[in-house]
């Protein structure tokens, strides 16, 4: 298997592993870890690359969720007031940190698709926080 081969490779797992209905994790990634004949600037840009476009499908799934559900239901006040409530959140940057988490992080960001909070502040904190679990997963 040459370089471009694996690459390809890793950045299908990694998308896959982070979308939402998937349940799998991330072995490409692990397996690179472990042999170490890889680089590991390129693996950190693949992943990370892959893990950009899990989060925006994640969070326009959470809204097409947010559409068909408000659609179904009458006009609920209490239920839109509470997801105003949670866009208002003070710990909201706080929980959109925390989608690094292997499993729920995914659910967290279709959440916040959900709640319709800015998509720019979900990719800014999501890859982030994502980004700084690869560099110490990669170099620890």
């Amino acid at each position: 298997m040459s370089f471009a081969e694996a690459y390809l490779l890793l950045f299908v797992d990694s998308f896959v592993s982070n979308l939402v209905f998937s349940t799998s994790d991330e072995i490409i990634f692990n397996t690179m870890k472990v042999f170490d004949t890889y680089n590991n600037y390129i693996i950190l840009a693949v992943v990370s690359s892959a893990y950009f476009l899990a989060i925006i499908i994640n969070y326009f799934f959470g809204v097409v969720c947010y559409t068909l559900l408000m659609t179904t239901v009458s006009a609920d006040k209490t239920g839109k007031d509470r997801i105003i409530a949670v866009k208002e959140n003070k710990y909201l940057p706080l929980i959109i940190f925390l989608s690094f988490v292997n499993f729920y992080g995914k659910f967290i960001i279709l959440f916040m698709g959900f709640c319709r909070v800015n998509i720019y502040l979900v990719i800014s904190l999501a890859l982030t926080s994502r980004i700084l679990s690869y560099l110490y997963l990669i170099w620890f």
